[in-house]
């Protein structure tokens, strides 16, 4: 390394900001119900359910099963995303998250929208007295 280079600030990934660029995903490439993504699809980013845009924010892409993929170095923050997206869903519709994105009259807005309530909370939840413990916040 360049005695003057400066390396990159490493940003690590809280659930808000998973949550939000799930929710950013499905706003661009679409969203299923009753499987993970389109198999129609031929894109590289498929329309993906709520588990699978979370997946594909931590993964990098499509996997075949985004909760069973422990060994990928993005599992934590998935698992994190989830757990949090799981607790908030079921406090606030007695839901999880496969029950709230795969119920009958569902929408892509209702979903996103759950996603980003989910992201504030978290960050509401986790800032304390003017300082804050979610990466980049104020």
């Amino acid at each position: 390394m360049n005695p003057t280079h400066n390396p990159a600030e490493t940003v690590s990934a809280t659930p808000a900001r998973t949550l939000r660029d799930a929710a950013s995903y499905l706003a661009r490439h679409g969203w299923i119900q009753g499987c993970y993504y389109d198999q129609t699809a031929t894109a590289f980013t498929p329309a993906a359910c709520l588990v699978a845009a979370i997946g594909m924010v931590c993964y990098g892409g499509p996997v075949d099963a985004p909760a069973l993929n422990y060994d990928d170095p993005g599992w934590g923050d998935f698992e994190d995303a989830v757990c949090w997206l799981d607790g908030f869903l079921l406090s606030t519709y007695g839901v999880d998250v496969y029950e709230f994105n795969d119920a009958k009259g569902r929408t892509a807005a209702e979903v996103i929208a759950a996603l980003h309530a989910a992201a504030g909370l978290y960050e509401t939840a986790h800032t304390t007295r003017g300082t804050s413990t979610v990466a980049g916040a104020v």
